[in-house]
């Protein structure tokens, strides 16, 4: 029994050191693995447009083509986007940087006073101010267009690594079951298989939705005179990907900037409002009946993972956290889908 006992105490710490040796490993090779994760990501969304290609008889080289011209257009109209920001930014500094002087900071301080709240001693505004003026406001936005712009820095090794997985992408179901072996090869066909079809309803209904709430925000902000309301729209697109606190941080810009040009503060509050039941019906209804009950995940669990592969990757990091938690769950759905793992990465129906 004692020896059992060393047995399976040897095995936990053995477990704990070696995920502790995965998660540095993972951190330390980011530059590595971050593309090599992006270009398996993408080539698992291309696998239909691929099978569709496939039963056409279009040639490999040719497909490989035509998705690459797809991603490289894609990428361009995203950089064609900010820059155009940046030129209209240029052209209004002076203006949204006196506005926060006058109206952003002064209103900080109000509230401070009503709440009793010391906001001057218990936040360093000094810091905040040179974030907010002398000619920064935008560079408020820098963090995230910074996070963009890391995955972007690592476009051409993306690129790389999906043309080598696209050219072997039409016989990935032969290579999988060779992989797999006799006993195993269907197994792992099946949870590759599902993966997909999973990711791609996802990812499906995930840019439907967020496509039209970035329309919608575009459109609001144009109609209540807000300044860059396509990038606003751009910007709550992009950030409709990630999970729970991405539609919160695609909301806070428009509604601060609407606060320093609308004079009426019915008419910002109107308009705040205009955008939370957007996100609102667009995420909680729309997205939860096309998606379905079965395949929602665990609020907890999709939110852990979130900050987890945010820490080790970054932005990469957060983008690629759902099709990996919605990977494990197939994992685990196929060993045994009553299992407690199983039931962790599903909510309660």
């Amino acid at each position: 029994m004692e020896d059992q006992s060393n047995i399976k105490l040897i095995r936990i710490l053995l477990s704990i050191i070696t995920t502790v040796i995965l998660v540095i490993v993972l951190k330390e090779m980011a530059f590595v693995i971050i593309p090599l994760a992006m270009s398996i990501f993408l080539a698992a969304l291309l696998v239909p447009i691929f099978m569709k290609l496939k039963k056409w008889k279009v040639p490999n080289v040719l497909a490989i083509f035509i998705v690459g011209a797809a991603i490289i257009g894609a990428v361009r109209v995203g950089g064609f986007i900010i820059q155009l920001t940046n030129y209209e930014y240029s052209l209004k500094k002076n203006e949204i940087n006196s506005l926060v002087d006058t109206k952003l900071l002064p209103t900080f301080e109000s509230i401070g006073d009503y709440t009793g709240i010391d906001l001057g001693k218990d936040i360093d505004w000094s810091r905040f101010s040179d974030a907010l003026s002398s000619g920064k406001f935008m560079d408020s936005v820098s963090p995230i267009l910074d996070m963009f712009n890391s995955v972007v820095g690592m476009y051409l090794m993306i690129l790389i690594y999906l043309i080598i997985i696209l050219a072997s992408m039409y016989n990935y179901e032969k290579y999988l079951r060779y992989l797999g072996g006799e006993k195993q090869g269907e197994g792992l066909l099946k949870v590759v298989n599902n993966w997909i079809e999973d990711l791609r309803i996802y990812i499906k209904v995930k840019t439907l939705v967020s496509l039209v709430t970035g329309i919608l925000f575009g459109g609001v902000c144009y109609l209540f005179g807000v300044d860059f309301a396509l990038f606003f729209g751009f910007l709550a697109f992009i950030l409709n990907f990630i999970p729970q606190v991405g539609s919160l941080i695609a909301t806070i810009f428009p509604v601060l900037l609407a606060f320093l040009e609308i004079n009426s503060l019915p008419m910002v509050g109107l308009f705040a409002a205009i955008l939370i039941v957007v996100q609102l019906m667009m995420g909680t209804f729309i997205e939860v009946k096309y998606i379905g009950k079965s395949f929602a995940m665990s609020t907890l669990v999709v939110f852990v993972n979130l900050i987890f592969w945010g820490y080790l990757w970054g932005i990469a990091g957060v983008i690629l956290s759902v099709p990996i938690i919605i990977l494990f769950k197939n994992i685990a759905n196929h060993i045994d889908e009553n299992s407690m793992i199983a039931r962790l990465f599903s909510s309660e129906k």
